[in-house]
C-alpha cells in the first residue's frame, strides 16, 4: 500500500473519530445546560412560591398587602423568565423545556384567579416590564384559551373569568 494513501486514510479515520467525539461532547453539554437551566428556574420558582401566602389558592384572594403584591409580581417575573429563556434566548435548545414542562405549569398557575389576573393588572398600571410582555402574554392567552372552557364559549385569554377545567 502506498504510504501516502495509508496516511490519508488514517487521517480521514482520525478526523471522523474526532468529529464524532466532538459531536457527542456537544450533545452532552446541551443536555447539561438544559438540566441546569431547569434546576435554576425551578429553584427560583420554589423561592417565590414559599413567599406566597397560603390563601393565594382561594378564588377571592387579593394581594392588597404590599408584600403579597410584590410576591405576586415576582411570580410573573419568574414565569416570564421561564418563557424568555426557553422560547427566545435559545429556542432550539430549550424549547423542549417549554413544551414539556413550563407551558403546562404556567397554565396550572393561571388556575389561581388572582395570580391569573396579575399580569393584566401590571400592564394596566404601567409597570414597564409588563408592557414589554406582548409575545409572552399572547402565548399565555393561547395556552389558557385552548384548555377551556368546556361549555363551548370562547375564552378571551388572560382576562377570562372561566374556571380551569
Amino acid at each position: 500500500m502506498d504510504p501516502e494513501a495509508w496516511i490519508a486514510g488514517a487521517s480521514f479515520v482520525v478526523s471522523v473519530c474526532a468529529f464524532a467525539i466532538s459531536w457527542r461532547t456537544e450533545l452532552r453539554a446541551q443536555t447539561a445546560a438544559r438540566t441546569q437551566m431547569f434546576l435554576d428556574l425551578r429553584k427560583r420558582f420554589q423561592d417565590v412560591l414559599e413567599k406566597l401566602p397560603p390563601r393565594y389558592r382561594e378564588p377571592d384572594w387579593l394581594a392588597t398587602d404590599p408584600k403579597e403584591r410584590a410576591v405576586a409580581i415576582r411570580y410573573w417575573h419568574n414565569a416570564f423568565d421561564e418563557w424568555y429563556v426557553t422560547r427566545r434566548l435559545n429556542d432550539r435548545l430549550m424549547r423542549p423545556l417549554w413544551d414539556g414542562f413550563y407551558s403546562t405549569a404556567l397554565v396550572a398557575g393561571r388556575g389561581h384567579t388572582r395570580l391569573r389576573k396579575t399580569p393584566g393588572e401590571m400592564a394596566g398600571k404601567g409597570i414597564p416590564l409588563a408592557e414589554l410582555w406582548v409575545d409572552f402574554r399572547r402565548d399565555l392567552d393561547g395556552l389558557w384559551s385552548r384548555r377551556h372552557p368546556q361549555d363551548g364559549s370562547r375564552c378571551t385569554g388572560i382576562a377570562c373569568d372561566h374556571p380551569l377545567a
